[in-house]
């Protein structure tokens, strides 16, 4: 029984350890999957009378191809500005993907769970001026 047990807990560990990377755009085939996902961060939105963040990813809502949901409960609309830098910016997040809203997403406990990437795009132009665009949208939140 305790062979069983310990065999069960290894073959959890390597599969949690052997997560594969999956883009953002690829994220609906992928539901259930543990993994990473990458893809630029379109959006942050904080989810009224919570302390719930969420993340879009690959586009503005409704068309964004992932939904990333941070439960952290230090964050709250004053503390958005702090991460403003994500607009624009390739986003690296890790988790089991799954739907929310009709749509896949992935549960975070923390911002710490959100990493950058290095710059991805081959048109610099076309990444500042989306970035731009996402900066000047987050404002009417923010201010």
């Amino acid at each position: 029984m305790k062979l069983l047990v310990y065999l069960a807990t290894l073959l959890l560990l390597t599969s949690k350890l052997s997560a594969q990377v999956i883009e953002a755009k690829e994220a609906a085939a992928n539901i259930g999957r543990y993994g990473y996902v990458d893809g630029q961060v379109y959006e942050i939105r904080k989810i009224a009378n919570t302390k719930t963040t969420l993340i879009y990813i690959g586009d503005h809502p409704p068309k964004h191809q992932l939904a990333v949901i941070v439960k952290d409960n230090t964050v709250g609309l004053k503390y958005l500005k702090n991460y403003t830098y994500l607009l624009g910016e390739y986003a690296r997040v890790r988790g089991t993907l799954i739907k929310y809203g009709g749509k896949p997403a992935i549960v975070l406990p923390n911002w710490e769970e959100v990493q950058t990437l290095d710059f991805k795009d081959e048109s610099p132009k076309n990444y500042y001026k989306i970035r731009t665009e996402l900066r000047q949208h987050l404002r009417q939140f923010v201010d």
